[in-house]
């Protein structure tokens, strides 16, 4: 080949060495294919149930931070991200309530979660995410949101300890996933209107 033209005898000489070489050239058989077939017709047959569970449940959590610590919510429950602000106290206010906030001419009582760990003391202003779950709504304090994970429902590691109800299970990148109907049942945070 010399150095401005390309020899297409030697190329076409190539690709057909490696068409042989390959063999049948990515042809199935017709018993290849029909076995395939098959198969594909078994597994799209079975009840939609069966087939979903055979898939990994997967769960876009919503992350952010609040003292240093990760936090966690399934995305679905989120309503909206409510900007920086400093929740109205209540009187007599109890450790996890940071206070009120006004979402959308509705009463939404908003969850410290520095102040659900013995001794801490969180700065009582930050961002808050407002969610919903099982007709409850609530706004859960954070300092920053990171964004959307997806993971694994199975990569969770169940369980919090008997202080931490609320907390569903910790992933591997050692986020807090909330269970969020534990955490609007806790009556340190409840608040009726």
């Amino acid at each position: 080949m010399s150095a401005g033209r390309f020899d297409w005898t030697s190329a076409n000489a190539r690709l057909e060495a490696l068409r042989q070489a390959v063999g049948t050239g990515g042809e199935l058989s017709p018993e290849e294919a029909r076995s395939i077939l098959e198969e594909r017709a078994r597994r799209l047959s079975r009840p939609r149930e069966e087939r979903v569970s055979a898939v990994a449940e997967l769960l876009d959590l919503l992350v952010f931070f609040r003292s240093g610590e990760r936090y966690g919510v399934v995305a679905r429950y989120v309503q909206e991200l409510l900007p920086t602000t400093s929740p109205t106290p209540l009187p007599g206010s109890r450790p996890g309530l940071a206070g009120v906030a006004n979402h959308r001419g509705r009463i939404l009582a908003v969850v410290d979660m520095d102040g659900l760990r013995p001794g801490s003391c969180g700065r009582p202003e930050g961002l808050i995410v407002a969610v919903e779950t099982s007709g409850n709504s609530f706004g859960l304090l954070a300092d920053d949101v990171s964004g959307i994970a997806r993971i694994a429902a199975d990569e969770v590691t169940p369980g919090g300890m008997d202080d931490k109800r609320w907390v569903r299970g910790t992933t591997a990148g050692m986020v807090s996933v909330l269970d969020l109907d534990a955490l609007a049942q806790d009556p340190r945070i409840r608040v009726e209107e």
